[in-house]
């Protein structure tokens, strides 16, 4: 079993394929490539973290693209997902959600706390310790530039967006070894 991240896939937001200036032509190509390198990356026992900002589908449609991705499914809130998220948080118990936690993951043999919030946080749990903080929210404009500061040593963008991201779900060493 292998823990991978995510964040602002976005499923079913037209607007976003200019906003991120992703490489599709409209949202459905943008879902399915999505759909297509999560199911080759992540297998049946592995766990997926979203860290929010899933989908602008209704309920309905958001479970229906859910239940085509393989693994298992931790949902962080992100700020757009009350679209969707309210209406079926009570009514699937199977769907994890939280609004930000700290976990356990291994990194290159050693057991490392990770925070996971949707929101980029300039101090985060175990951060002077050697923990580290995977988030979304910024994707790849200026706000994900101011980030790029020494104190935020350990934090990692994971928005689907982001290069070394490349619309997968990817594991925390592959989202390390992407940002030496």
């Amino acid at each position: 079993m292998t823990y991978f991240y995510i964040s602002d896939l976005h499923f079913g937001n037209d607007d976003i394929i200019e906003y991120d200036q992703r490489p599709f032509a409209t949202i459905e190509e943008s879902d399915a490539a999505i759909i297509q390198n999560w199911n080759k990356h992540v297998f049946k026992n592995d766990t997926v973290f979203i860290l929010g900002d899933v989908s602008y589908y209704d309920s309905n449609k958001t479970l229906e693209i859910l239940a085509k991705l393989t693994g298992n499914i931790v949902i962080i809130r992100g700020n757009h997902d009350h679209i969707w998220l309210d209406d079926i948080e009570k009514t699937s118990p199977k769907l994890k959600i939280h609004e930000c936690i700290t976990i356990k993951d291994i990194l290159y043999g050693n057991t490392v706390d990770v925070s996971l919030c949707h929101y980029p946080i300039a101090v985060w749990d175990m951060q002077f310790e050697g923990g580290l903080q995977l988030y979304g929210h910024v994707h790849n404009n200026v706000q994900h530039d101011i980030l790029d500061h020494p104190e935020m040593k350990g934090s990692y963008n994971v928005g689907c967006m982001m290069s070394y991201m490349d619309y997968t779900p990817r594991s925390l060493e592959e989202i390390v070894d992407s940002n030496i």
